[in-house]
C-alpha cells in the first residue's frame, strides 16, 4: 500500500495521521468543502488539500454527507470507508480515508482511481 500513499502524495496533497500495513492503508486529509456550487467536482488545491464542490447547500449536515458520498464514489470506496473527523460546521474539514485491499480491489486499482480522478482533464 506504499505505492497508494505515494500515489496521493505525488499530486502534493498533505497526509496525515498515516497507517499502513499489506492490505490496510488509511490516513487524513484536509478538505475544503464548496457547497451549493452548480458543478460537483474535485481537485487538488494550492494549500495540499482537496477542494470538494458539491451541489448540496450547509444545511443540517447535506453537504458534509454530500462530500463524503461523492468522494467514496469517485475513489471506489463503500461509504463506511469515509469518515469527518473534524469540520462539520465549517469550509476547512478533515476527512479520513480507509482503504483495504479485496480479490477484485487490489492496490493497482485503487492507484488507478486516484490517478484518474485527481490527473488534470483537458
Amino acid at each position: 500500500m506504499k505505492d497508494l500513499q505515494n500515489k496521493w502524495q505525488s499530486f502534493g496533497l498533505q497526509l496525515h495521521h498515516c497507517q499502513i500495513e499489506k492490505d490496510y492503508f488509511s490516513f487524513e486529509i484536509e478538505v475544503q468543502a464548496k457547497p451549493g456550487s452548480k458543478k460537483e467536482r474535485i481537485e487538488v488545491g494550492n494549500q495540499g488539500q482537496l477542494v470538494i464542490a458539491v451541489n448540496s447547500r450547509p444545511i443540517d449536515g447535506e453537504a458534509n454527507d454530500a462530500i463524503l458520498v461523492f468522494l467514496g464514489k469517485s475513489l471506489g470506496l463503500a461509504p463506511s470507508s469515509l469518515e469527518l473527523v473534524r469540520g462539520g460546521k465549517s469550509k476547512l474539514k478533515r476527512i479520513r480515508i480507509h482503504y483495504q485491499t479485496l480479490p477484485h480491489k487490489n492496490e493497482q486499482h485503487f492507484i488507478e482511481r486516484v490517478s484518474f480522478l485527481l490527473s488534470p482533464h483537458s
